[in-house]
């Protein structure tokens, strides 16, 4: 077994793979996931203009979830003073 922060980044993987072999994105993509809609937008179909604005899209939710999270973590999280 890897270390645990190699298992804990590969959590989401495996599961999104394997659900995509096994429905192969469903009836009209209905189970096509965005990050694997970004990977085939850009590199199958080469809509790399489309594919970037979505990663950017992608980004600026991740970064305002991180944000709110880092702002209201001292709300929810307690330090003990040594």
């Amino acid at each position: 077994m890897g270390e645990p922060e190699d298992e804990m980044a590969a959590t989401g993987r495996p599961s999104t793979l394997v659900w995509f072999i096994a429905t192969g994105g469903g009836p009209v993509n209905s189970t096509l996931f965005y990050v694997l809609y970004l990977y085939r937008q850009g590199f199958e179909f080469l809509h790399m203009g489309y594919a970037s604005a979505m990663a950017v899209v992608l980004f600026i939710l991740i970064l305002a979830l991180t944000i709110v999270v880092v702002r209201t973590s001292d709300k929810w999280v307690q330090y003990e003073r040594i």
